[in-house]
Parts: C-alpha cells; structure tokens; sequence
C-alpha cells in the first residue's frame, strides 16, 4: 500500500506538499512515460529508443520552488543529497571510461555512443550513399529491349540465364565444336596465361600456377587428340583468358566478351551449380570478382559470388581443418596443393565478403585454416613449406589482404556490440582501430614496405619482380582507402573542433595518399601493359577520395592553400575521367559529382539558359541530361569505348575539360558547417535522378 504525502496547512489556510524525502531516482523519460526504469544511465528504454537519457534527480524543480523544502531538511538531509550527487558523478565517470570486454554481448548498456553532429552525420551519410550508388548503377539502363543490350548486358544476360536453366539436365549439352573454335592457339593459349601469372592472378590468388598449367596442356591434348575436354577446366581456362585480355586492353574487347561466354557454356554443362568443381568455383570467383561490377552486372555479381561460396560449402571448405576432418586424414597421403588451393578459395571468400554488418560467413561457425605464406612451387610434402610473414612469398598480398579484413570485421563487430553506426562509436575506439591499421605493416617483410629506406634498399628487387612494386602499391592503396573510412566521421567535426583535428588530418592524407597511390599504380601497370584501373576497386576507392576532397573543400572555402586544392581535385576527376572509358562505375561517380555540383552552384543568367535550370536553388538534373542530349545529337563515341561491356548510351558529359574546369562555381557551392540537417540533406540528396549511362 502506497504512503500518501502528508500536508501542513499554511498560514492561510492552504495546504502544502512537504519536501519529499527521497530524491528521484528514475530518468525523466520512465517518469514521465511510467515505465520501469533501470536506473542505469542510459537505461534500457532509452537506449532502446535511442534518448537521451537524463536523471529526474537533477531536474525534479527549480531552485526557486524547492526553496521552503531545502530549508526545511536538516544537515543530514543536505549531505545526504550532496553524496547522492557526487555517486551519480562519479557513476556518469565510469561509464563514460569503462571498455567493452571481448565478445561481451550487454556492452551497448554500458558505453553510451557517441552524439554526432549533423554536419558531420550528414557527410557521413551523403558519402556513403554516394559510394552505394556508384556501386549498384541504379537504373543504369533505360531500356530493356534486346536489341539494344550492350556486351554487358549480354554477359549478365546470359548468366542470369544458366541459373534458371541449370536445374534442368535436359537442358545443358556439351559444348559444340564451333563454341571450342572460339579458343585461341596454343601458342597464343600459353602467351595469355603466362601474362595472367605475371600480372593478375595475384590479386586474387586462388590457383595454384603449376596446375592450371597443367590443365593447359590437357586442354589442348584432348582438343588435338578430338576428345570432349573437361569442361571446369575449360571454363577456368577461358576466364583467364578474357581477364587476360580485359586487362591488357590491347586487343578488341569483344574478345573478353567472347572467352566470357564461352566460360559460361562450359560451366554451365560441367553443372556448376549442382556438381560444382574446384575448376568451375575458381572460373566463377574469378568472373565475379574481376569483371561483374566493371561492367554494371551488380546483381549476376552477387549471385554468383554466392553460388559459390555455398558451392564450397558443400564441398566442405569450411570445416577443411576441424578435429575431425584432420582425424581423417592421419595415415593418409595428402595432396598439399587441394588442401591449399581449397583453403585459399575459402578464405577468399570469406574476407571479400560484404564486411559492412550481416555475415555471411560467420568466423566461429568455420573451422579453415588461413592459406600458408608460401610460393605455389614449394607446396609439396611433407607440408612444412609455411613461411613466416617477414618472407614475401606469392602469397604476400593475399596475406596482407586477410589481415586488413580481419581489422574491418572487428570494427564492423564493434559497431554493432554497441548497437550504433561508425560515427557513433566512441573515439577512443577509433583511435584505438587506427593504431591497429597503422601497425599492420609491422609483420610484413620490408620489401613490401613503402618507406624510402625500405623502397631504396630493395629497389633491385622491384626490377627483378616488376609485380612485387604492384602488391606493395596496391596493398598501401587499401589500407590508405580504410584509414580514410574509419575518420570520414569527423572531416567536418576536425575543421573547428581541437579534439578531432587529427582525424581530419588523417582523412584528408589518407585520401590523397588514395588518389596518389592509384596514380602510382596506373604508372607502374603500364610498364608491364596492365591496367589496373579495370580493377573495380580501384576506380571506386579513388572516387571516395575525390567525394572527400570536394566536400572537405566546400566545407572550408577559406583554406590558405585553396589553388594547391583546386589542383588536386581536378587531378582526382581527370583519372576518373580516364577509368570511366572501360568502367561503368566511374562513369556513374562522375555523372553524381558532376549532379552535386550543378545542383549546389550559382550559375549566371546565361548558363541557366544553356542548361534549363529551374528555380534559383534545385536544378532539374533529368531535364538538363535530356537538353544537352538534343544538344549533341552528333555526339559520337570512338569505336574502343562504344564496344565497351555496359557503355551503350553516349553521354554528353563525359567530354568535360577538366583542366579548364571553372572551381569558382564549386567555391559557391553552399556547404558551409551551420547548414541544418534538413538544408544538407536538400543540397546532396533532393532531385538527385539517376542518370542514363
């Protein structure tokens, strides 16, 4: 039974409440809802719902009304409510320092996250939807009529086909003599695959050199002797030969259209989906991982990147290395190069997997051992051939690669231990993850290092083994394009708050070491004829960066050095302009950085009129797509870039002159740090139509 308050009567004859005897000890939103609160700060409810959780205590009433009541308790009461206010202080300290424990599943009730500005969650969200968006291509085509489809879309068309079809066994045959005609010489065979070891299959290192030698002479043996050649085999062999051509880029791409197909037909006879092959899992990897997303084929990418992990799955992959599968293999004469081979497919798709929240391949449900540090040649019996990671061997930046996703699945972990986005995680949290990313290199071998001292003593080396200067970019390049993620946060937070300057600092290094790198790379691969911007990711990480430069630029107009920024922007949108000629992903990124900037630019009366702006603050981006279109009816692309896999509608805009870029327009672009959350989003997200392209 509730005690009810007693009451005095006042000189007037009113009645009056006593002072209460116990101060409140529920948040304001619990009392106010009348919920049961925890009593920790926050507590369950608002953290559930994402409050701001505030003790009643130090909000019951104003001083004035509590006048009468503070007089009437003793000293004992003052000192009494004095304790109670320095154990909530003290309590606020130590949720505010305390550290999550490893694996700890009630951390999110403990550390409050971290409140973000709308400045700096607004870029946040503005760059990655940016990033997204150049990615998935929405809405790349605007027209599905057959006829019209591009080489890219006859790729995606056909495999998303042989699903459909593969269930089917009456419907896949053996692949006829004039698809096997479409197969290069033997000559030309084996002068296509030594540049794909030289120069490719380091990226994605998941075939072992000797034996898909091997399966070159086999092929050709039983083409020679008129026997039906294994068909994984072939459809492995015709991936390396479109990849090889796709990325020397001296040969017509209709040849990396051709060998496609043609991996697609042999895989789809030898059963891929229902009987999947070690052969016909590598040809799938590769095709996915290499030329889908160039080519605007996002969706064929995923299912096919995920027909074969559950491929690998069912061949037992993933418990390749449990107790009992190694019980199995005592007494046993073991073939070391499976083993490897099967470990490197795992593993690869474990790391490539999407690591940005659900998994889809869950550490602690796999029991596979990391591929070995080890050259392809040296695999052999009695398997003590693992080298330590001070050796560079072939596998040095795959190795590497692993070790950089393990750090991006630990800061995806963190996040949702305390149920927040990356901008909201606690920023020693985040300085405790850059420390991680920055001593990556200390384990590799110092050849693999990009220090002067490290790049001057093993110079000899880099002359020997041309693609060793390759990894060691490209490897910078991805740790570089990490650190730029983890402190995008706080780019607006940095410019005028103390406490975050050193992220800014490390975001905007981070990405012109991203754009730096990559230029680096592009140099470095034309010495040996190989483009690495038909790597995907090349081209989409190097466009981040330049999204960073540009909003960090427009955030703050007042930079001393602003002709030095204007420099580097514009060095950022020429090698976009470079990649989007063999890359839809490029093309895409500079039509939405061109969009942001003719929608936040004052234009003057006349170029108003030449590209039917709208209204004096959004710009109708489909109309002025549409006018200029008419305006350029004459406008033809070069054969090269027409005949390109997903490049079949001309656009107007890809012909801008960047070195007579006018960055005065950009300098209008109103993006200063007291803009609302609301004028932000308007700015980068309102109007903003997919273009045709």
């Amino acid at each position: 039974m509730k005690r009810s308050l007693s009451t005095n009567p006042s000189q007037d004859g009113h009645k009056e409440k006593i002072a209460r005897r116990q101060d409140f000890v529920s948040c304001q939103f619990c009392r106010a809802r009348k919920l049961k609160c925890d009593r920790k700060f926050p507590c369950s409810n608002c953290h559930s719902r994402k409050l701001s959780c505030i003790s009643a205590a130090t909000h019951a009433d104003p001083p004035s009304t509590r006048s009468d009541a503070s007089v009437s308790k003793g000293p004992s009461s003052q000192g009494i409510e004095e304790l109670n206010v320095r154990i909530r202080r003290l309590e606020e300290l130590l949720t505010k320092n305390v550290t999550p424990p490893s694996g700890s599943t009630h951390t999110s009730s403990v550390i409050p996250r971290q409140e973000t500005p709308a400045e700096d969650a607004e870029i946040t969200n503005t760059a990655s939807w940016l990033e997204s968006d150049a990615f998935e291509h929405r809405n790349l085509h605007a027209s599905t009529n057959y006829d019209l489809l591009s080489y890219g879309d006859e790729i995606t068309q056909t495999f998303t086909a042989s699903f459909l079809s593969a269930p089917a066994t009456s419907l896949r045959g053996s692949v006829d003599a004039q698809a096997l005609a479409l197969l290069p010489s033997r000559k030309y065979a084996r002068v296509l695959m030594e540049y794909f070891v030289e120069n490719v299959i380091w990226i994605y290192h998941i075939i072992h050199i000797p034996t898909l030698e091997s399966h070159l002479d086999k092929l050709y043996n039983d083409l020679e002797q008129n026997q039906q050649p294994q068909y994984g085999q072939l459809a492995l062999l015709s991936a390396v030969f479109a990849l090889s051509v796709y990325f020397q880029g001296v040969e017509p791409l209709s040849m990396t259209r051709r060998w496609t197909l043609l991996a697609q037909k042999a895989m789809c006879a030898a059963n891929y989906i229902g009987k999947p092959t070690i052969e016909s899992i590598q040809a799938v990897l590769l095709i996915a991982q290499h030329l889908l997303p160039n080519i605007g084929g996002i969706a064929t990418f995923r299912v096919l990147f995920t027909t074969a992990m559950h491929s690998a799955r069912s061949l037992g992959f993933d418990q390749l290395d449990s107790a009992q599968s190694k019980k199995r293999r005592d007494g046993k004469q073991l073939n070391y190069v499976e083993l490897e081979i099967k470990r490197r497919i795992w593993i690869m798709s474990f790391m490539s997997g999407p690591l940005s929240g659900t998994y889809m391949i869950h550490p602690q449900h796999m029991r596979c051992d990391y591929p070995s540090n080890v050259n392809d040649v040296d695999i052999r019996p009695p398997g003590d051939y693992n080298q330590p990671l001070s050796v560079e061997t072939d596998m040095t930046y795959s190795t590497f690669r692993l070790q950089l996703s393990i750090i991006c699945r630990e800061i995806v972990d963190a996040m949702q231990n305390l149920g927040c986005e990356i901008h909201e995680l606690p920023y020693e949290t985040v300085l405790s993850f850059d420390k991680k990313l920055n001593s990556i290199m200390l384990n590799f071998p110092p050849a693999f290092r990009l220090d002067t001292k490290s790049r001057t003593q093993h110079k000899d080396l880099d002359a020997k083994y041309p693609s060793l200067a390759v990894q060691r970019t490209a490897g910078h390049f991805g740790l570089q394009t990490r650190l730029t993620r983890l402190h995008r946060p706080y780019l607006a937070r940095g410019a005028h708050d103390p406490r975050y300057s050193y992220s800014r600092m490390v975001c905007l290094r981070s990405a012109r070491s991203v754009i730096e790198l990559g230029t680096e790379l592009t140099d470095r691969g034309k010495k040996q004829n190989f483009h690495p911007v038909r790597m995907w990711t090349v081209t989409h990480h190097i466009f981040v960066a330049t999204v960073i430069l540009v909003m960090d630029f427009c955030l703050n107009k007042d930079d001393p050095r602003s002709e030095e920024r204007k420099a580097e922007i514009m060095g950022a949108f020429t090698i976009l302009e470079s990649c989007q000629k063999t890359s839809t992903m490029a093309k895409r990124g500079l039509q939405q950085l061109r969009d942001i900037l003719r929608r936040g630019t004052s234009f003057p009366p006349e170029s108003l009129t030449q590209v039917q702006i709208r209204g004096n603050e959004l710009c109708d981006v489909s109309n002025s797509v549409n006018s200029s279109m008419q305006q350029n009816q004459d406008f033809r692309m070069p054969e090269t870039m027409a005949s390109f896999p997903g490049l079949y509608v001309n656009d107007p805009y890809s012909r801008v002159d960047w070195e007579n870029v006018d960055f005065d327009t950009i300098e209008n672009i109103n993006f200063d740090v007291d803009l609302s959350a609301n004028d932000f989003s308007t700015l980068f997200h309102s109007e903003l139509t997919p273009q045709v392209g």
